[in-house]
């Protein structure tokens, strides 16, 4: 049988909403399984019970994926859907609205993020993550040699501390520098690295660099 595709779209409090098109009306046994990859033994997948749009669109189901770390906890999460007829298949991507993305819980005990991507197998996933706090890049650019990054740190603000830009050659937590940055004081930040202080770092032609985003004596 065909692999049948579910759509995403994020709300503008970060809550995601998974779609799904062409259903027969009536029906009420749908479900998405989501299953955790290394999840522990014995380890329960979640269940998504899939209602008709609240939109009003004919032939469309949705539901909404919880924000409670505590059911979703971190991790790559497949996405499956049962129909009741025989074992619940993975799904293949529809459209994926990110356009109102960032943390879907924010507190002073944790961040949560939810990211709906396609796997490298090009089926529907999701990646959780649960933090005590969570940096996002808004705006990364270059000009006249010398790389722009600006974002917001969710779960605290800077204040008085200084932020900071950690970049670390992947593979290799021992090598890397730190990157002085601006900040009005909130949850914005900002850094602008020259190209050629990266460029003396380098070791070999092709390279993978993490960024890691603190405040000064208090790295995220």
């Amino acid at each position: 049988a065909a692999e049948v595709a579910v759509s995403c779209a994020v709300a503008p409090d970060g809550l995601i909403t998974l779609l799904l098109d062409g259903v027969r009306g009536g029906r009420d046994d749908l479900q998405l399984v989501l299953r955790r990859r290394k999840a522990r033994r014995g380890e329960r997948p979640v269940r998504l019970p899939l209602v008709p749009s609240e939109e009003g669109v004919p032939h469309r189901y949705g539901t909404v994926v919880p924000p409670d770390p505590g059911v979703l906890t971190e991790g790559r999460w497949d996405i499956h859907l049962d129909t009741g007829e025989g074992k619940p298949a993975k799904v293949r991507p529809g459209s994926i609205d990110l356009r109102g993305f960032g943390p879907v819980s924010t507190g002073p005990a944790y961040t949560v993020v939810q990211l709906p991507y396609a796997s490298e197998s090009g089926h529907l996933a999701l990646r959780t993550w649960t933090r005590d706090r969570h940096a996002e890049a808004t705006e990364v650019w270059a000009d006249d040699g010398i790389m722009h990054v600006r974002g917001l740190l969710y779960g605290s603000d800077f204040g008085a501390a200084e932020p900071l830009l950690l970049m670390r050659r992947r593979g290799m937590e021992e090598s890397g520098f730190w990157l002085p940055g601006v900040s009005s004081g909130g949850a914005d930040f900002s850094f602008s690295l020259p190209a050629s202080d990266l460029s003396d770092q380098l070791v070999s032609r092709h390279e993978l660099w993490d960024l890691w985003v603190g405040r000064r004596h208090d790295p995220v």
